[in-house]
């Protein structure tokens, strides 16, 4: 359980993934804080679908628009609605990196989302944080306190 904020966010990494870990506020799916840590270039940003030997991969190559597509694709596939609010550049652990908001809507649950995140690309690796949840009550409730980790975040051991 870590604090961040005003309230506790509890915290599990999921079993089978590489480099995911999970913090949530009001329990899944009302609201997450992904950390995607070190993702390795040729590796699937989502690795926890049964189709993650089809995913899009992350390429260290990649600009910020192009993580961008790799988070829609994630998020809502084939079939949903996903619209970029902002993209801009902005510093993420002490290098270089991005920032993002957008609101999106999956096929499969139809229910109004936002997020917002930020990342960096550093050693070729990709570093990202995302905060979702459902528009409304539980985005507007967390988001200040996901924004403020997300801009005060440090990487404990350099990326390798």
């Amino acid at each position: 359980m870590s604090t961040a904020g005003s309230k506790p966010w509890n915290g599990f990494a999921p079993d089978g993934s590489k480099h995911r870990e999970i913090w949530t506020r009001h329990g899944l799916p009302l609201d997450t804080l992904t950390f995607f840590v070190a993702v390795k270039d040729g590796e699937p940003l989502d690795d926890l679908t049964e189709k993650s030997d089809k995913a899009p991969r992350f390429r260290a190559r990649m600009s910020a628009e192009d993580v961008v597509a790799l988070t829609e694709t994630m998020l809502v596939g084939h079939g949903g609605h996903f619209e970029l609010g902002k993209l801009e550049p902005a510093p993420f652990a002490g290098h270089d990196g991005f920032r993002i908001t957008f609101d999106y809507v999956t096929r499969a649950e139809e229910v109004p989302r936002r997020g917002l995140g930020s990342g960096a690309i550093i050693d070729r690796r990709l570093y990202l944080i995302l905060f979702l949840a459902p528009s409304g009550l539980y985005f507007d409730e967390d988001a200040r306190d996901a924004r403020i980790l997300i801009e005060n975040i440090n990487l404990l051991t350099p990326p390798r």
